[in-house]
């Protein structure tokens, strides 16, 4: 049975939702340009130091729409985080210019605060991503919100962070989509329930539900204020649909089902095919659940060094390799890891 927590909020017409970007004219201006000059050439590196070709071990053997990218929040003072980079002109340009020379086509940015505490320039970034022909999706990583009790602060958050932010902004300067990294086998516990490495198969099964509920609650928030059209995507593990003593599956009629119901709520699901580094592997290991999820998955591989890489252009050819082999796009977690 899927539990349904739909909240609806009233949405402001377009006429109310034109607000300033925060900047002076030639400010605005100079942004415009600087994002024009980077949809034409679109060869700056990730060193930032000059213009240079991009590299051949970096674009996409897929077609378009092209990559995914995970984009973290952190402390101000990093300089790869959307904390710091968000708002900041020069990092601004140069963050566009890496993700379009990685071919990223859509970003998934967590934001933490600042979506509220400095709107106009979220929706700055926002159309400057736009201007690229990149897609904006906002990013929703609290790993608790798949419990039931946790579905109203999820609700809320989508609410604030994604439709009430949207009916106030430009056109251009809204998110596109939103995005869940949501992991219930990562879930630590609380007080009343008992973490996923702790909890019986039966239990972990059940959080299954829970997780593909709040999903499902979380489209239908979207539809019932306007944003049917939205997309929404989630990443996922690789491993949940094996029939093993892992997770509480009834039988594989109950796998089926579970995956059918998830292809149908996301418009894409991310599949962590993490801790491989060849490429026939990482494809084996995201075949099942991409079988079971039809046209909506797609492979995502992280770029961060010490387990499945010791170099970056290990990581971009075995990228390369996969987008070949499977004709898909490949999404990359993150965009600190990739441009540090």
């Amino acid at each position: 049975m899927t539990i349904q927590l739909v909240r609806k909020r009233c949405v402001m017409s377009s006429n109310t939702r034109f607000k300033s970007c925060g900047r002076s004219f030639l400010g605005c201006l100079f942004v415009l340009l600087n994002v024009c000059m980077l949809c034409v050439t679109g060869c700056v590196g990730a060193n930032g130091a000059g213009s240079t070709a991009i590299p051949a071990s970096t674009t996409s053997s897929a077609a378009v729409p092209g990559r995914g990218m995970w984009f973290w929040a952190g402390s101000s003072s990093d300089q790869f985080s959307s904390t710091a980079i968000v708002g900041n002109l020069a990092l601004e340009t140069q963050t566009i210019a890496n993700l379009q020379s990685w071919n990223v086509t859509t970003l998934y940015g967590s934001y933490n605060s600042l979506i509220q505490s400095n709107p106009a320039a979220v929706q700055a970034w926002n159309q400057m991503l736009a201007s690229a022909h990149i897609q904006s999706y906002v990013l929703f990583s609290n790993t608790n919100n798949f419990l039931p009790e946790d579905w109203d602060a999820e609700q809320s958050e989508i609410l604030t962070n994604f439709v009430d932010f949207n009916a106030s902004a430009a056109q251009g300067a809204g998110f596109v989509g939103i995005a869940f990294d949501v992991e219930p086998d990562s879930f630590a516990g609380t007080t009343t329930r008992l973490s996923w490495n702790a909890s019986t198969t039966a239990t972990r099964r059940t959080y299954l539900t829970y997780f593909l509920n709040m999903l499902q609650s979380s489209r239908a928030l979207l539809n019932e204020n306007g944003q049917s059209a939205a997309p929404m995507e989630t990443a996922l593990a690789t491993w949940y649909a094996t029939l093993n003593s892992s997770i509480g599956w009834a039988n594989s009629a109950d796998v089926d089902q579970w995956f059918g119901q998830l292809a149908q709520t996301c418009t894409r699901v991310s599949l962590m095919a993490y801790e491989v580094s060849t490429p026939s592997l990482i494809i084996s290991d995201a075949q099942v659940e991409g079988s079971l999820l039809g046209s909506t998955p797609r492979i995502s591989l992280r770029s961060t060094l010490g387990v499945e890489w010791t170099t970056l252009p290990q990581f971009w050819q075995a990228l390369q390799a996969v987008e070949t082999q499977t004709s898909g796009y490949v999404d990359i977690e993150d965009y600190e890891t990739t441009a540090n």
